[in-house]
């Protein structure tokens, strides 16, 4: 039972930072950049953000539930991880053709190349946040320090690359 309050706390606690660290870097970022550059930024951030939810396909749910049921026999956690992962991996590289020919065929997106690139990279790292597989073996406490310090280091570069 302590095990299942310990996970709730780490994940409670990234949740909350899911929306304290906005709080802090979107004042900044909106006197920064102006309004018409947020309003670009966010445009293509949506629309990468439509190839990563296809990317996905549903993995991080499946992935959590499928990775429980095998946890405690090493092989085949072993096999459904790679599994899973072949899967995304297909997904990923679907999405990202997809996403570089509509990148030259939309005008609307070619006119924001470089930052859809940017995106494509975003698509990419996607890929290996594996906190499916974490949470599928009750790791919580992994997920949330890992997920609170790459939250950090986005604060961190945030201020020093937004000029």
């Amino acid at each position: 039972m302590a095990s299942i309050k310990k996970n709730f706390l780490y994940s409670s606690a990234l949740t909350v930072s899911g929306y304290i660290f906005p709080f802090i870097t979107y004042p900044y970022v909106s006197r920064v950049l102006g309004v018409n550059n947020i309003g670009i930024c966010n445009f293509v951030d949506s629309i990468i953000n439509y190839f990563i939810l296809f990317s996905m396909l549903g993995i991080s749910v499946l992935g959590v539930r499928e990775i429980a049921k095998a946890n405690g026999d090493f092989v085949r956690l072993s096999r459904t991880f790679s599994e899973l992962l072949g899967l995304n991996a297909i997904f990923v590289v679907i999405s990202l053709i997809v996403l570089c020919i509509s990148i030259f065929l939309v005008p609307q997106l070619y006119v924001y190349k470089s930052l859809m690139f940017i995106g494509v990279l975003k698509l990419v790292f996607n890929f290996l946040q594996v906190e499916w597989f974490f949470q599928g073996i009750e790791n919580f406490k992994y997920v949330t320090f890992r997920g609170l310090s790459i939250k950090i280091l986005y604060v961190f570069l945030v201020f020093i690359f937004i000029r």
